[in-house]
């Protein structure tokens, strides 16, 4: 009885390497996140990253014409 037991335990270094392995593979998929984001970002669109463009802001001409009524609520 004894010795099924102990065939069917997987061995503690096993584990050990096996524990460290997933660890170092979050840790470099923590890295991989930031630019997989940016290439989301870019091809989706989403504003989570600002692009680095100027865009030139055009004239405008004010209707003197229109009134603005502003009522403050308290």
């Amino acid at each position: 009885m004894a010795d099924s037991q102990q065939s069917q335990r997987p061995d503690n270094s096993k584990i050990v390497k096996r524990l460290l392995l997933t660890v170092a593979g979050m840790f470099a998929f923590g890295f991989a996140l930031v630019p997989l984001y940016d290439v989301f970002c870019e091809v989706t669109g989403f504003n989570g990253r600002t692009k680095n463009e100027a865009v030139a802001a055009t004239q405008q001409t004010v209707d003197k014409s229109r009134t603005v009524n502003v009522q403050f609520i308290t």
